[in-house]
């Protein structure tokens, strides 16, 4: 009879089973002669063991994380997302208040820890460059918009989509210092509410309930109120050019749009 080491109970000298079987181990294994069915059977019906984890232990408990992250999920909701300088400073606050112990200077995570947090929780959160909206805007919300729709709808009954016409002046500008928040992972629209002021170029479109897109106009500023020749160079067809000291639609670039694009097109 083949002489063995138990591979199980207080008495063993090697631990055996699935997850933990290294070299050491089979070399024990061969050593002490362990029948192979004892092997086969002890490995079929071994306990998953705990995955060691290795590396460096996270500064913060992973409750502390998730309850960081349910804090970004809030903000973001209230379109004012948190970015990553906020969040350093938010945990900074906390280890600080709560006496937590780390080895970061001055307790303040820092850009490594940032990194490792974003693909610790990317199942939750993302970081995108949000786009600024007025606080006005930003009190708008979806029942207004159902409400709205409801009381035009009679008022557009019997009318031909392509009589129907919805258009919007809107300001190219560069982000007024934008910075990257964190937000929901599920966010299609990454907004922050910030007042901010349009630059000096602003674009009139306008879309029929069809589908039919009219050509655009576009209005530069400009201190004489003048339009030189290459701000047209290759832009859309039939587009409108024109110019004023503000950059912005008045009364007048209305009355120019009407005239050279809406009547075109019936509006």
């Amino acid at each position: 009879m083949n002489n063995y080491v138990p591979v199980s109970g207080s008495g063993s000298k090697f631990t055996l089973n699935k997850h933990t079987l290294t070299t050491r181990t089979l070399n024990d294994v061969k050593k002490n002669e362990v029948p192979r069915m004892t092997l086969s059977d002890r490995l079929k019906t071994a306990a998953p063991a705990e995955t060691p984890v290795l590396g460096r232990p996270q500064e913060l408990s992973k409750a502390t994380e998730e309850a960081l992250v349910k804090c970004l999920e809030m903000c973001a909701e209230f379109n004012y997302p948190m970015g990553k300088k906020k969040l350093q400073n938010l945990v900074q606050s906390y280890c600080v208040e709560h006496q937590v112990k780390t080895r970061w200077d001055n307790d303040r995570p820092g850009k490594d820890w940032i990194k490792l947090f974003k693909k610790r929780w990317s199942h939750r959160v993302k970081v995108r460059r949000p786009t600024n909206i007025k606080r006005s805007r930003a009190k708008v919300s979806p029942k207004d918009l159902r409400d709205f729709m409801t009381r035009i709808e009679p008022s557009l009954e019997g009318i031909p989509r392509y009589n129907i016409f919805n258009y919007d002046e809107s300001p190219i500008r560069d982000d007024p210092s934008a910075e990257e928040a964190f937000f929901p992972k599920n966010t299609r629209h990454c907004e922050k509410v910030q007042n901010h002021s349009k630059s000096s170029i602003s674009v009139m479109f306008c879309v029929s309930a069809a589908g039919d897109m009219l050509p655009p106009m576009v209005v530069y500023k400009s201190g004489t109120g003048s339009v030189y020749p290459t701000w047209g160079e290759g832009g859309p067809e039939g587009a409108v050019f024109a110019a004023n000291k503000s950059g912005y639609f008045d009364t007048d670039k209305y009355t120019k749009w009407f005239q050279e694009v809406g009547e075109k097109f019936n509006i």
